[in-house]
């Protein structure tokens, strides 16, 4: 028996010789144990089941700037997750049965029991779901559902995948995801969203969707089962139409019909309209964008009348403009200026029109934050994989993190701190590991902490410092 020291409130008080200390280790815990409280208040830890600790691992390496299975074998030494998730060991083969045993899991409960865990214990609302798609490339020669098409990037010819994404409108917490084949167009992907509402019993809300999605199908489908929607529409000769018979621009310029949307303004003339189901439609005139963009038009049809008389070619999507002589065609010319900074919105809930214009157009960026976040922190990179499960379980993973981050950013919000912030300012609250050379001992000790990074963990829950603070002996 030995005598280390005395215990005082509860924490060990150890008596050392710093004479004779040496550093063994250094390992990361503090970011950890946010994250980890995190997940077990989202239910993460009973959801996953068998291989947690193991799915688990991956989801916080995420934050930390780590990725691929082969690496997080060593990354596991450098952590604290042996005493957090009580995981005693880490290795590749476990950690690709873990990807597996996701894939395999029941994704609509997976996605439902989040969800409602969410608004259980931060107080979600229930204000809508905003959905959207991208894509991100393969890198694998034999992903069988990648398929060749122009991602995100802009880089032509590429084997991509497309991942679609539900978060909630207000705080945008994330409710459903899905993988499609890289050809799969967008509009298709809505079924999925339909289904996952039939299979969960979501009986009512509002979706917002972008105009690439919108069809009078999945109108009429959401309608059927409760829900509204405000989405975008392409424009169509129906709606030039539409505008040539009911728009006068110059009544239209006016302060009575002018609506100020994030960091621009619409001029917006209302009304009703059916695309499977009645509802309204709002004509919206970006009048400083109509005036860049008519400027812009004439000088290339300028330009292009210049080389015509030169006897050179044009652009083939300028051709339309010029008749056999290289003269301008008025009507041909009048149409397409039109259109010209013109969008609409189409919505089946007669809202106000300033609020379905903030919906659309500053509400709708928050699912791509989401994107932006899930490729940027959280490592969505282009996928390696060719098993169709383990794409699927990548996915997952992403989305699991995007969680947990949701949190974490709807926290900090209130204190002034953005996620990227917070992360970056638990970076090193670390545990140091000892030994005594003396009385031959291990023992830990917590990096104090600062007045903000106390503030931080204080914010998610006050019995996260005091799980840190506590010094252990280890041997």
């Amino acid at each position: 028996m030995r005598h280390l020291g005395k215990e005082v409130d509860g924490d060990l008080k150890i008596n050392i010789d710093l004479d004779s200390l040496d550093v063994e280790s250094v390992k990361i815990n503090g970011k950890l144990q946010v994250l980890d409280w995190v997940a077990t208040k989202l239910g993460l830890k009973d959801l996953l089941g068998e291989y947690s600790q193991e799915i688990l691992s991956i989801v916080y390496s995420r934050f930390l700037g780590e990725s691929g299975i082969k690496k997080l074998e060593d990354w596991y030494q450098k952590t604290d997750l042996n005493i957090i998730l009580k995981l005693e060991f880490l290795t590749e083969r476990r950690l690709q049965s873990a990807l597996d045993y996701l894939s395999s899991l029941d994704q609509d409960f997976l996605f439902k029991s989040l969800h409602n865990n969410a608004k259980k214990y931060f107080d979600l609302c229930d204000g809508g779901i905003i959905y959207d798609i991208t894509n991100t490339h393969v890198t694998g020669k034999k992903c069988s559902f990648a398929k060749h098409g122009k991602d995100k990037r802009g880089v032509h010819n590429s084997k991509i995948i497309q991942y679609a994404l539900g978060v909630t409108r207000v705080e945008g917490f994330p409710v459903f995801c899905e993988i499609y084949d890289g050809n799969i167009s967008d509009t298709k992907t809505l079924n999925s969203l339909i289904e996952h509402f039939r299979v969960i019993g979501s009986s009512h809300g509002l979706i917002v969707f972008d105009r690439g999605i919108t069809s009078k199908t999945h109108i009429t489908q959401l309608k059927k089962l409760g829900w509204g929607c405000i989405c975008g529409v392409k424009s169509n000769p129906n709606l030039v139409k539409i505008v040539k018979e009911t728009i006068d621009f110059q009544k239209l310029i006016h302060p009575n019909n002018y609506h100020v949307v994030a960091n621009s303004g619409f001029y917006v003339h209302k009304i009703g309209y059916t695309i499977g189901s009645k509802g309204w439609l709002y004509i919206c005139c970006d009048n400083r964008k109509r005036t860049k963009k008519t400027s812009e038009f004439h000088k290339a049809l300028i330009e292009a009348k210049a080389q015509l008389d030169s006897s050179k070619a044009v652009a083939k999507e300028l051709e339309k403009y010029f008749t056999k002589k290289n003269n301008f065609r008025k009507s041909v010319i009048e149409e397409a200026e039109l259109m010209l900074g013109i969008s609409f919105v189409f919505s089946t809930q007669n809202e106000i029109i300033g609020e379905v214009l903030k919906i659309y157009f500053t509400d709708k960026d928050i699912v791509e934050k989401a994107f932006e976040l899930s490729k940027g922190l959280l490592n969505m990179r282009p996928i390696g994989h060719w098993l169709k499960s383990r794409v699927q379980a990548r996915f997952l993973i992403c989305y699991l993190s995007y969680s947990i981050a949701s949190v974490l950013r709807l926290k900090w919000k209130k204190i002034g701190c953005t996620l990227e912030g917070g992360l970056s300012e638990l970076d090193n609250l670390y545990t140091v590991y000892m030994r005594d050379r003396k009385k031959s001992f291990q023992f830990s000790k917590t990096v104090c902490f600062s007045k903000k990074q106390e503030k931080l963990m204080k914010c998610i829950h006050p019995s996260i410092t005091k799980k840190y603070l506590k010094n252990q002996v280890v041997s």
